[in-house]
């Protein structure tokens, strides 16, 4: 069964197709994936003197920020 990628749907791309697990497809996901990569290189020294919580509440921030940049795209 295939279905729509939440990403390319919102771009306007109805031919994209995803797993269910991710909601994304390969393109997408990869992108996903090495934003994600990036934004944990960049708040790693910042592990030691913040707590997890913190560290994961900036991420989230940074890959909304991003999200809604590559949507303004």
């Amino acid at each position: 069964m295939s279905y729509q990628c939440n990403s390319c749907f919102a771009l306007g791309d109805e031919r994209s197709f995803s797993q269910p697990d991710t909601g994304l497809c390969d393109g997408c996901q990869q992108g996903s994936d090495e934003v994600g990569s990036r934004i944990r290189e960049l708040i790693e020294p910042y592990l030691t003197r913040w707590g997890q919580s913190e560290v994961g509440d900036l991420a989230r921030a940074i890959r909304d920020v991003l999200d809604e940049r590559k949507a303004a795209d």
